[in-house]
């Protein structure tokens, strides 16, 4: 079983909030760009809030949109309640073969209108 070569994840502001992620095959020249299918899900509810696909890109755009329905999930909760985490799943599709999943952790701070922080990244396998 294989691993997947998604790795270097990062929330960026610049032009805008986004998931930023590397794909190690590509850029070791392995294969070419792939399709990635991700979905944001709550933690504590299970829930999908957003979902979609990418071709080539890798960064998941995080609309105002996406950000007010996980205020919806988030509101009137403390600092530390598990209300405040939600996670990506993330697959890569080259082929038409999906790869295992990454999850990749989220936390929405309290006091900054576009705070998230990774906290925690899994891999499936």
């Amino acid at each position: 079983n294989k691993v997947s070569p998604l790795d270097g994840f990062a929330v960026q502001t610049s032009s805008g909030l986004s998931l930023h992620f590397k794909d190690l095959g590509v850029e070791g020249g392995l294969w070419p760009a792939a399709r990635y299918h991700y979905e944001l899900r709550h933690y504590k509810r299970n829930r999908a809030i957003d979902s979609g696909s990418l071709a080539g890109n890798a960064a998941i755009p995080i609309s105002a949109d996406v950000l007010s329905s996980m205020d919806d999930f988030v509101g009137g909760t403390g600092p530390g309640d598990e209300s405040r985490f939600f996670y990506y799943k993330l697959k890569i599709e080259r082929d038409g073969k999906k790869s295992k999943e990454v999850r990749v952790y989220l936390y929405r701070g309290e006091t900054d209108a576009d705070t998230l922080k990774i906290v925690r990244i899994e891999r499936e396998g």
